[in-house]
């Protein structure tokens, strides 16, 4: 007869069973600077900061992550391929055993850069497409999609897997997102992470879908993925409310 098998749900659970209670991930703005002015823009994304952390500081705090069995560290910005460390600091944290996920814009990646990645412990390397190549182009900047199918196509082709594209969701965008699924997976990227508009930095209300929008963009968007599952599937820095997430 087979056993039935429990969640795991409290601390004392996991510490339990694991040997201790591990910090599941940690988030690192790696820097503020951007080379575009996106409108939705949580974060104001463009000038670097005078704080910003140095690369000694960066690995300092990785190692402190890495003592508290941090299991992931997602890098944002800004646009963390500004850094001119980046390489570096993504290859301290994957030498201490701590999988990496990245989000960037795509605009400064090449096979040069991703040949220096490949062999680095990637949980996601994501890559925002914020639309059709109309809507994106409209929003981010002149021919940013091109560059963004293209390093989706390079990275699979070089990093092979966890190849994630990230879009918010918006005014712009709400009833296109099973084409932005579609498209990321017709690329290659394996991943897809849904973001709801955070109204804060640059994004004001105004941008932000009413309700009746976000149902209908969701039930195309599911739609959509419940042909393209065997292909492609959701992040897990996803932020749809549960709720709205179809039972099966």
């Amino acid at each position: 007869m087979k056993k039935k098998l429990k969640l795991i749900s409290t601390e004392r659970g996991i510490q339990s069973f694991l040997g201790e209670a591990p910090l599941i991930a940690a988030s690192i703005r790696i820097t503020n600077a951007c080379n575009f002015r996106c409108p939705h823009c949580y974060t104001e994304g463009g000038l670097v900061t005078k704080n910003e952390l140095n690369t000694k500081e960066v690995k300092s705090m990785i190692d402190q992550l890495a003592e508290l069995k941090t299991l992931y560290i997602f890098f944002t910005g800004g646009e963390p391929f500004l850094r001119k460390d980046i390489v570096d600091i993504l290859k301290h944290t994957s030498d201490k055993k701590i999988k990496i996920s990245i989000s960037t814009n795509a605009q400064l990646i090449n096979q040069q850069v991703l040949k220096k990645l490949k062999n680095l412990n990637f949980n996601l390397f994501q890559i925002s497409i914020e639309g059709t190549k109309k809507v994106h182009n409209e929003i981010v900047g002149k021919e940013a999609w091109e560059k963004s199918i293209k390093t989706i196509v390079l990275a699979k082709s070089i990093l092979k897997e966890n190849i994630g594209v990230g879009t918010v969701m918006m005014k712009e965008n709400w009833n296109i997102l099973d084409k932005v699924i579609l498209e990321a997976s017709r690329q290659g990227a394996d991943i897809f992470s849904l973001m709801l508009l955070i109204v804060t930095g640059r994004a004001e209300d105004s941008m932000m879908p009413v309700p009746k929008e976000i149902l209908e963009g969701l039930q195309q968007l599911f739609n959509q993925y419940r042909k393209l599952q065997t292909k492609i599937k959701f992040a897990q820095n996803t932020t749809i409310l549960p709720a709205l997430v179809p039972k099966e």
